[in-house]
């Protein structure tokens, strides 16, 4: 999509932030024989493995498993993987409750048993309202994604 910060992205899956993903080598295999494929074409279950193994892998290693609350677990990941600098912002909020985590940019053990110990209601409220401000500014710095904005916001607002 023209003006994707990510650059080309498949499923979600930036090839500026996540060149070494496996799947980007059947998609180049796939470009050399038939061309650009259109927007949001299945390629195949193979790549939609990949995928899926990319995501869960991110899920398990990043311990969002871990986190006792389905709905903090479910809107802390999708911000992880749809903005990064997601747990940078989530490490902010943590120490805006009294914790002192370093801003790594990493989730880390220490930060899943934080979460489990606060007011979910609380965290993900305050979250909530920090990722859209995230998404304001990066629209007032780049008007160019303005038009990505609406589809941000809905994921930023959605309940999990």
């Amino acid at each position: 999509m023209d003006n994707d910060l990510g650059e080309e992205t498949y499923r979600g899956i930036s090839r500026k932030f996540c060149n070494d993903w496996h799947g980007w080598s059947h998609i180049d295999e796939y470009k050399l024989e038939c061309g650009a494929p259109e927007q949001n074409f299945f390629f195949n279950n193979l790549i939609d493995w990949h995928v899926t193994e990319f995501y869960l892998d991110i899920w398990i290693k990043e311990g969002f498993f871990d986190l006792e609350n389905q709905a903090i677990a479910n809107y802390l990941f999708d911000f992880r993987v749809n903005s990064p600098i997601g747990v940078r912002m989530i490490q902010q909020q943590l120490n805006n409750c009294s914790y002192n985590f370093e801003l790594d940019n990493q989730m880390n053990a220490e930060m899943v048993v934080a979460i489990n110990k606060i007011d979910s209601d609380d965290f993900l409220m305050s979250i909530k309202k920090k990722r859209i401000e995230f998404y304001q500014k990066v629209v007032d710095r780049n008007p160019s994604q303005e038009k990505f904005l609406c589809h941000w916001l809905q994921r930023a607002n959605a309940s999990n």
